[in-house]
């Protein structure tokens, strides 16, 4: 059997590798062990759920390719180092002036035990965002917002580990909700800074994202997501599915069916 067809059949997450997948697991934590042992990785690994599942994420987005994984997550740490991710992720006056504008609330978790994170695109502003809110403080709150769902999906993961010890949480799963979203949202300048936030995502935190479900999609959505999804991984785009519909389907098999229609009210609209 082929390395290629072998990797096909297994998922990559913790409990579920090929024996190739397993050694450059090995490998990886080889040739990182002097890295590993610094103040900065250490948080960092405790943070994406141990040594294993941290590197995991690097690996997984680059098809195993530990040279490549390296380069990333020694990119990631150096980032991290730079922007002083942990201080961030303990928030600021920045979380106030963001928060009511930002258009997404944590919901609970699905049936597998990832974090529900919901999104309400119509309350996005980019033309507000760009004009008061300003590119740093934007990013400083999309970096704590990631931060925030990382420690969500340990949190989960420990809790289903007090009943099964190899319980594994694969990421988060993000719905986002474009009912009502209108023609003069697609602010140019502002989609270009939610691009760049959004890069943050992909380079920084990958594998963060396990499903998506964009939902009430409009005839002209194709334009925002022509200047969005050139950020995201192939991977990410793969795990999201675009449905005109509610996507009450697809929601149905990952969470609680009651709970559906709450999930698309707990987003409270921005100050006027």
């Amino acid at each position: 059997v082929s390395t290629q067809s072998t990797w096909a059949k297994m998922s990559g997450y913790e409990g579920d590798l090929s024996p190739e997948q397993n050694a450059a697991l090995t490998e990886i934590k080889q040739v990182l062990s002097t890295v590993l042992t610094t103040p900065t990785a250490q948080v960092m690994t405790t943070k994406f759920n141990g040594v294993d599942a941290c590197l995991l994420r690097f690996l997984r987005v680059v098809n195993f390719d530990v040279p490549k994984a390296v380069e990333r997550f020694k990119a990631t740490l150096k980032w991290r180092i730079d922007t002083e991710v942990d201080k961030i992720a303990e928030g600021g006056p920045f979380v106030d002036k963001v928060r009511p504008y930002w258009p997404a609330e944590f919901f609970g978790v699905a049936k597998d035990g990832c974090p529900i994170q919901y999104l309400q695109i119509k309350n996005v502003n980019p033309s507000f965002i760009m004009n008061n809110l300003g590119e740093e403080d934007m990013t400083k709150f999309y970096i704590y917002w990631m931060e925030k769902s990382v420690q969500m999906q340990r949190e989960s993961q420990l809790k289903l580990r007090e009943t099964n010890p190899n319980a594994v949480v694969r990421g988060t799963l993000e719905v986002y909700d474009f009912n009502s979203l209108s023609m003069w949202q697609l602010h140019a300048t502002g989609l270009l800074l939610l691009s760049r936030a959004l890069g943050l995502g992909t380079a920084h935190y990958p594998s963060n994202l396990y499903k998506g479900f964009l939902c009430n999609t409009p005839y002209f959505f194709s334009i925002s997501w022509k200047a969005i999804s050139p950020v995201l991984h192939p991977i990410t785009q793969e795990r999201l599915k675009v449905d005109s519909g509610d996507c009450s389907t697809h929601l149905a098999e990952v969470m609680d069916p009651s709970l559906i229609p709450e999930l698309f009210l707990c987003v409270k609209p921005p100050p006027s």
